[in-house]
């Protein structure tokens, strides 16, 4: 089989010594067979190959010996190995290159093409076709190179091509690609343009990536780094970048604005001219501590504003440990929590407060002598009260109705026949909120209270308080305190008197025969009943026990 000379001229065309010495050899009868027969990879190896030591090689090394040049191609026509030149060029050495060549492009995921700008041919690599969006077995044509470039890139594309072609520029690019699928894919293509002949005569060769995976790493990247920072922007964290050593290596934004230092008086350990005297020695040993153990830095501290005043701040800090396990940096965030403590601690002194109210309230709740009772007012679908259930009751609550046990039972429960009027009133100010005090009868429970009731929380709570007394109760309590009283005065030698608060009248007066009782009040008590020279001893007496709120004796 005799080789294609039009094939051959085409592929290695140039004015070099080597170039015409290949186009002159008759590669079909060496092992390599003819030329039309190598690999696309191969001839574009060979091609670039040629291109480069034509461009980069002094006119001396470039215009080789012809006898030389000679002696290097017989050896690759008869296989021998006899100088550099025979080696690469020997069947076996062709074909490892060859290999290693395929397995660059691969492993890059890079294709090959070449364009001749004289014939207007252009050649692309299986690679470069299928990245593209065409099928290998396509005809690939430089008017249909562009066919599936992105609209928004192809004008931007062919004029970048164009102005290379006419330049005779190098050609770095990058655009999108529309496969048949619909998927869009970024492809990177880089060519250089060589001389064949004359300024119009020459090929460009180039290579092409899909750099769609590239593209979405990136964009991933810029989002990443976006919701960064929009989070450290929104939470006002400063963040800092430390050295094994825990030295600040790189700007911290927003500290000169908090603390009025410079980057060059913060670097390194700087920052610690602006901490609190108090908080030096225990910050430094909290670093210190963490450096050796390589463990998360935690500590709270007080800063030094630009203001003059101090705002406490909380470091949180991270170890960067490389694969081995060894100290590569540090990196963590500075928060301002002056108004966070500041809240906190208000809060724990409402908490605190609200306990000891809380306190005061139970000791009430559970000493005073009325009924107390928390319910819940329950209504039917057509918003009427039919009946409450007891949430809370104090010790007194069963005295002053006879129930037990009420907590989380229903007053129907236990009173069926209960007044309507209870329900409603209760209804009433569950969902008006308005306070009410008022007396009436509970005649199942056989009592008749002195009730002030009001609403707890919404009206959506639908719950009441209510403060209560059995007044028959209390009457009956009175009578019996009256007796016992007026049995102590009957068997009292003692006279019994009662004055308004500040000793000017006698309000009562009884006791034995000596003194005239009075039922009304006297407003000359002192001169009436006390002799004239006691009267400024008891005087002082009084004053003093009114002073101390004490005994009078």
């Amino acid at each position: 089989m005799t080789q294609d000379r039009s094939t051959v001229e085409q592929l290695f065309a140039g004015d070099g010594e080597i170039a015409r010495l290949i186009r002159s050899h008759d590669w079909s009868k060496t092992q390599l067979g003819a030329v039309e027969t190598w690999s696309d990879s191969l001839k574009t190896a060979v091609q670039i190959l040629l291109r480069e030591l034509d461009q980069i090689k002094p006119p001396e090394v470039r215009q080789l010996d012809s006898g030389l040049a000679g002696v290097a191609l017989r050896g690759i026509a008869d296989g021998t190995a006899q100088d550099i030149t025979d080696r690469q060029q020997s069947k076996s050495q062709l074909r490892d290159t060859q290999r290693r060549f395929e397995l660059s492009l691969t492993g890059a995921n890079l294709g090959t093409w070449t364009y001749n700008v004289s014939t207007d041919e252009f050649w692309a690599d299986d690679r470069t076709k299928l990245m593209h969006g065409h099928a290998p077995h396509e005809v690939y044509t430089f008017a249909g190179a562009g066919v599936n470039i992105h609209p928004e890139d192809r004008d931007r594309a062919q004029a970048a091509f164009f102005e290379a072609i006419q330049n005779h520029s190098k050609l770095q690019l990058e655009y999108r690609v529309i496969w048949p699928d619909g998927s869009i894919h970024g492809i990177a293509s880089y060519g250089e343009f060589m001389l064949t002949g004359d300024r119009n005569e020459g090929s460009f060769y180039g290579v092409a990536r899909d750099i769609t995976e590239i593209n979405r790493a990136e964009a991933a990247l810029r989002e990443s780094e976006e919701l960064y920072r929009i989070l450290v922007f929104a939470t006002s964290k400063m963040v800092w970048r430390a050295d094994a050593e825990g030295n600040i290596t790189t700007e911290v934004p927003g500290w000169e604005q908090l603390t009025g230092q410079t980057f060059d008086e913060y670097k390194n350990f700087g920052w610690l001219a602006v901490v609190h005297p108090d908080d030096v020695e225990p910050t430094s040993q909290i670093w210190q501590t963490a450096i050796a153990t390589h463990t998360s830095v935690i500590a709270e501290y007080r800063l030094r504003t630009v203001a003059g005043d101090y705002r406490r701040v909380a470091l949180r800090g991270e170890p960067l440990l490389d694969a081995d396990g060894n100290l590569r940096g540090w990196v963590g965030t500075i928060t301002d929590v002056e108004d966070m403590r500041r809240a906190a601690e208000a809060e724990l002194a409402a908490l605190n407060q609200l306990r000891q109210s809380e306190e005061k309230y139970r000791s009430l709740f559970t000493s005073i002598d009325e009924g107390f009772c928390t319910i819940e007012v329950l209504f039917d679908a057509d918003g009427k009260p039919f009946d409450y259930r007891f949430l809370e009751v104090n010790p007194a609550f069963e005295r002053q109705t006879g129930l037990e046990n009420a907590i989380g039972r229903t007053m129907r429960q236990f009173v069926p026949q209960h007044e309507e009027f209870w329900f409603e009133i209760y209804g009433r100010i569950a969902l008006t909120g308005v306070a009410q005090r008022f007396e009436h009868c509970a005649t199942a429970l056989g009592r008749y209270y002195d009730v002030y009731a009001f609403r707890i929380g919404d009206a959506a709570a639908r719950q009441v308080a209510i403060l209560f007394s059995d007044r028959k109760q209390a009457e009956a309590v009175l009578r019996a305190s009256e007796e016992q009283l007026r049995l102590f005065v009957t068997a009292s030698s003692d006279i019994v008197y009662k004055m308004n608060a500040d000793w000017s009248q006698m309000r009562y007066l009884k006791g034995k025969d000596f003194l005239t009782s009075t039922e009304n009040a006297s407003g000359t008590w002192l001169e009436q009943y006390i002799l004239t020279e006691d009267q400024p001893e008891v005087m002082v007496a009084i004053e003093a026990a009114i002073r101390t709120k004490s005994t009078f004796v």
